[in-house]
């Protein structure tokens, strides 16, 4: 009969099992102190302990068997029972001590670990090159370009080599996977520390990127600014040659009304004012060599030209609102005015404006005499067609039933 025999076999095995656990318990608080710390007072009560449970476990199953059971055997089963949980209890809080402790403490294995969930690469070599501490960015970076694991910092240099320099200033690096990193080295200050060299790698993909989307739209909108710049200055061509012929279109009328006026006075007509007509004359030659700002037409203006012409204006249907079709119109009455009684010596011009829902067509005729050949287009002409051409419109001018000037304008322009 054993010492144990009272426990029955279910109690003895589960005694042992306690044990054997808390001796597990002990040995990795041992392995964890001798490996992460100084060895201390409690170091050394963590191997007694460990001891006396491994001497507990070897006695509990042994079985030790005396003829008989008597008193002071069993006052040292229930000493032994005491023993067994006080040891049990110790090894649960300092499993749970140790535990809680590596936690908050700073070890080479959490520094280790800290460097390798970086997602930045990082190496430290000594003076000779030797690598003493890289994390795993850094090692698969360096291994997915020269396909070995780095030992020295030339490896690492040698990968940069193999690589597309984009800066060299920033050390920014292209790797073989299109990834962009920027790589540095340099040595550590510490007085401690002196020859030992500390290189990083940072991962700039997406900061490249970027700044390679913000360059190419730049470009894009310097070559705009470029077009813009040249669409103004022929703008303001434009303009200049729109003045232009605004300015030989009233130079030619003026000129032609004072010298019809002028040839009716020396005809022997008393009814005009020779130094008035003179006036007017000096007035429009001066543009030639001045900067006058030029009148916009005006129909009553028109109406009054007409009538000191001697021409009568007959106008059917409605002159267009739009400014620039309006202006053309009136320009168009205007040299037709001029050319009535300079060409075809009439009296009478007739304006005929028809509108249907896409455009206006616009026929001046006149009573004088009917050409007997194609018109050549002088200056009066030639200025009235560029100007119809830039407002979108077509125009004619016909000459076999008599001198006909035809202008067609859409709607939308």
């Amino acid at each position: 009969m054993t010492y144990f025999s009272s426990l029955g076999a279910g109690g003895q095995s589960a005694l042992s099992a306690f044990l054997f656990i808390s001796l597990l318990f002990l040995l990795s608080s041992v392995i964890y102190s001798a490996v992460n710390r100084k060895k201390s007072f409690v170091y050394i009560i963590d191997i007694l302990v460990f001891g006396a449970t491994m001497t507990l476990l070897a006695f509990l199953l042994s079985g030790a068997n005396p003829k008989k059971t008597s008193p002071p055997a069993n006052m040292s089963l229930v000493f032994i029972i005491i023993t067994a949980g006080a040891v049990i209890i110790y090894s649960a809080f300092r499993t749970f001590f140790e535990f809680k402790r590596s936690r908050n403490t700073i070890t080479p294995r959490s520094i280790r670990q800290a460097l390798d969930n970086l997602n930045t690469g990082i190496c430290f070599s000594d003076e000779n090159g030797k690598i003493i501490l890289i994390n795993h960015e850094m090692i698969k970076l360096i291994s997915d370009s020269t396909k070995n694991e780095p030992q020295t910092i030339y490896d690492i240099e040698y990968a940069l080599e193999n690589s597309t320099p984009v800066s060299d200033i920033d050390n920014i690096y292209k790797f073989s996977d299109n990834s962009v990193w920027r790589v540095k080295s340099s040595e550590i200050s510490d007085s401690n520390l002196r020859g030992y060299n500390q290189t990083y790698a940072q991962n700039i993909s997406d900061l490249y990127a970027v700044n390679s989307k913000i360059s190419s739209e730049n470009e894009e909108l310097r070559k705009t600014n470029e077009k813009t710049q040249k669409m103004l200055e022929r703008l303001a061509d434009r303009i200049r040659e729109e003045e232009t012929l605004k300015l030989k279109m009233q130079i030619h009328n003026d000129i032609g009304t004072s010298l019809i006026k002028i040839s009716k006075i020396m005809q022997g007509d008393k009814s005009e004012d020779m130094e008035q007509q003179l006036a007017l004359l000096e007035n429009a030659v001066s543009y030639f060599s001045q900067n006058k700002a030029l009148s916009s037409n005006c129909l009553d203006e028109i109406m009054q030209k007409a009538e000191g012409m001697g021409v009568s204006l007959e106008i059917e249907g409605e002159i267009p609102e739009s400014s620039d079709k309006k202006d053309l119109v009136l320009s168009a009455i205007n040299e037709c005015l001029t050319n009535c009684v300079i060409h075809a010596k009439g009296s009478k011009v007739f304006v005929e404006i028809n509108e249907n829902k896409s455009e206006f067509s616009v026929n001046i005729t006149n009573d004088g005499i009917a050409p007997t050949a194609p018109i050549t287009e002088g200056g009066g002409l030639s200025s009235l067609r560029k100007k119809a051409k830039k407002a979108g419109a077509k125009m004619l001018v016909l000459w076999e039933r008599g001198f006909q000037l035809c202008l067609v304008m859409k709607k939308e322009n």
